[in-house]
């Protein structure tokens, strides 16, 4: 509400103290306050100073009349309100005083009552016309600050405006605003960093038509879901069409603002994380790979330590079958049994070598080698790997060359590409080896170019399998690749170093549906052909007379060595460790010509106690027996050159020759 005073306040001015005085009680009881002056000059100063609301003036005043005092008030105060009274009324008058601005007229003598309608009046007016110019003043102080305040906001606007757009236009992200149908309305200046094209291309076009066609009914169910929810958000990965023919992968996040009258459209936020896709899927292969590694460590442990206990286990068995044997007598009834019992075991012993082979814990031993009289002695065990539902078929050549070879790898390939051509033929087939002389040209392109020309002996692997396509075939031979769903990925790889390690080259190919051929080509090499070697004839069994401390923590390793140590003559002081063979050899300290120990065992090791008895009788000899692979074996430093090593499982005749070999030997 405007401010204002509790009541009117009401100014009479006249020279006659007795019409003051008679006006003023007109007036009294009406609740106005009331003030009378006898000049012109007293009312302006008073009126100047705005203490006054209405004015009653005679018209004829000293000095200054009653007109002229009207004129001035309304010049400096406008505001009040002027009521003129006259005792010489005339036209004239009354019209100067109307022309000048008096609210009222009245001709002397006044009554009453028309003085207290004439005042009662002029007072609500002023009264109106105060709220009036209060009001007015408020609402101008309000225009013009919120004038001031849309301008500024439109400036601020502005200045918002500049920086969101420089915000999107070079923001790493990029924006697009899609309508209903999915059609681009504006996108940022980052869509061509990003795809390729300039925004101005897009306008207008499906966003499906920048999204490879494998992922687009994916973004196209998101658009359709997500209109169908106001406010609602949804991210995805999607591979993009750049415009260069790539397929970058998009992160986009899609808002959907149709009821938000600024936008009217699905705000899509987008931006290339190829990078991010690709070093993900860098560190999950690499993530898989150390898993994978890891399983074969384990797996590669588990196999020597399996082929440790079955050495020892075989160890025993051979060892009493052949004590059995050599006892009963070539015409014995259970001779046979007993040859049968030896062949049995040393079929377990020669998977036990296949294990060791797997765990790729052995040390390489090339050969001079044919490859076709190694396939005809590993045809029956190829064909029980392949099973009955698969035919294996052997072509080879009848004057095959020789090739410098490790036997124990070419069985790993033989197993490894078997296995391999199994997985292909689940439900049967052909697997035809052959093998050929081969003179490799530069020009071949089957072959690694890395392989030099010249002569090679061809192994050729082929099944009727599934096949694989052109890029399965490019990456089989990388370390953890594999297409079976539990594959470890190394069976090729493993094949591929193998050949290569020994100079050769290895080529494969296929089509889906139409089997797989791998060749391999070793290098020709010249000489006889290596044969295993075979067990001497019993008159050949080497014996002697010397003292051997025997050391073996396996009860019944322990006790068949003593019983074949003895059947060749040797005296034998047993110990089953370490540390009690040293106590013996104090005992016996001088007597003890052979140590014959095994090389893993619990607390001192052979050779840490080969070491300490040696310091003490220099002259003793020593012959390590072991069942653990050759790795286990070099960490406790019995791989060194001059050291003997004999490998269980063994035979006496094995034993008899290993001992006279280290006896006899140079010291």
């Amino acid at each position: 509400m405007p401010p204002g005073p509790p009541t009117a306040r009401v100014l009479i001015v006249d020279d006659e103290p007795e019409i003051r005085e008679t006006l003023s009680k007109f007036l009294i009881g009406e609740g106005y306050e009331i003030a009378t002056v006898g000049t012109a000059r007293e009312a302006l100063a008073q009126t100047e100073q705005g203490q006054f609301d209405v004015v009653v003036a005679d018209i004829l005043l000293p000095e200054i009349s009653g007109l002229e005092l009207l004129e001035r008030i309304r010049a400096s105060a406008p505001a009040v309100k002027v009521l003129l009274i006259t005792g010489e009324p005339g036209y004239a008058t009354a019209a100067a005083a109307v022309r000048l601005g008096a609210f009222d007229y009245f001709a002397k003598p006044v009554t009453q009552s028309a003085i207290r309608r004439s005042v009662a009046s002029a007072v609500r007016l002023k009264k109106v016309e105060d709220e009036n110019r209060f009001y007015r003043e408020r609402l101008e102080v309000l225009v013009e600050e919120r004038t001031r305040q849309l301008a500024d906001f439109s400036a601020r606007l502005r200045d918002s405006e500049r920086r969101y757009r420089a915000l999107i236009e070079r923001s790493a992200d990029a924006v697009a605003l899609l309508d209903r149908q999915g059609r681009a309305l504006y996108v940022s200046a980052a869509t061509e960093r990003i795809l390729g094209y300039q925004p101005e291309r897009l306008i207008g076009r499906p966003a499906l038509a920048v999204v490879h066609a494998e992922d687009r009914p994916r973004l196209a169910a998101a658009l359709q879901q997500l209109s169908a929810a106001p406010d609602g958000v949804l991210s995805l990965e999607v591979r993009a069409r750049h415009r260069d023919g790539t397929h970058p992968w998009i992160e986009a996040v899609l808002t959907n603002l149709f009821d938000e009258p600024a936008v009217g459209a699905i705000v899509v936020n987008f931006r290339d994380i190829s990078d991010r896709k690709r070093n993900e899927h860098e560190k999950a292969q690499l993530t898989e790979q150390v898993q994978q590694s890891q399983k074969m460590e384990a797996l590669g442990r588990l196999a020597g330590g399996v082929a440790h206990d079955f050495n020892n286990l075989l160890t025993a068995i051979l060892g009493y079958a052949e004590l059995i044997r050599e006892g009963l007598g070539p015409d014995h009834p259970l001779a046979q049994d007993a040859r049968e019992l030896t062949a049995a075991g040393e079929r377990a012993t020669a998977l036990t070598g296949q294990l060791l082979t797997f765990s790729r814990r052995q040390i390489i031993e090339p050969h001079l080698l044919d490859l076709n009289l190694t396939l005809e002695r590993s045809q029956n065990l190829l064909a029980r790997l392949l099973g009955e539902d698969v035919e294996l078929s052997l072509r080879l050549a009848p004057d095959l060359w020789r090739t410098q070879v490790d036997p124990t790898q070419i069985d790993q390939i033989l197993m490894n590409l078997a296995v391999n051509a199994r997985v292909a033929m689940p439900r049967g087939g052909r697997l035809v080896i052959e093998t050929a002389n081969i003179v490799y040209e530069r020009d071949w392109r089957d072959v690694d170019a890395d392989v030099k020309a010249g002569e090679f002996v061809m192994l050729a692997v082929t099944d009727t399998g599934c096949g694989m396509s052109r890029e399965t075939a490019g990456r089989i031979f990388e370390p953890f690749f594999t297409t079976k769903e539990q594959g470890t990925g190394l069976g090729l790889a493993t094949v591929y170093g193998i050949v290569k390690q020994h100079g050769g080259g290895i080529s494969v190919s296929s089509e889906p549906g139409s089997g797989t051929t791998f060749r391999l080509y070793f290098p020709h090499g010249e000489g006889a052909a290596y044969d295993a070697p075979r067990a001497p004839a019993r008159e050949a069994l080497a014996r002697g007379t010397e003292k051997v401390l025997l050391v073996e923590d396996e009860d019944s390793v322990r006790s068949l060595v003593r019983t074949m140590l003895e059947m060749l003559g040797y005296g034998v002081v047993m110990a089953s460790r370490g540390e009690e063979a040293v106590d013996l050899a104090r005992v016996h300290a001088g007597e003890i010509d052979l140590l014959v120990t095994d090389v893993v065992m619990p607390g001192m090791n052979g050779r840490e106690l080969f070491e300490t008895l040696r310091a003490t009788q220099p002259t003793m000899r020593c012959l390590f027996v072991s069942g653990y692979t050759r790795d286990v074996i070099a960490r406790h430093g019995v791989l060194e050159e001059g050291i003997n090593l004999l490998s269980k499982p063994f035979s006496i005749t094995e034993l008899a020759t290993s001992i006279r070999a280290v006896l006899d030997g140079a010291p």
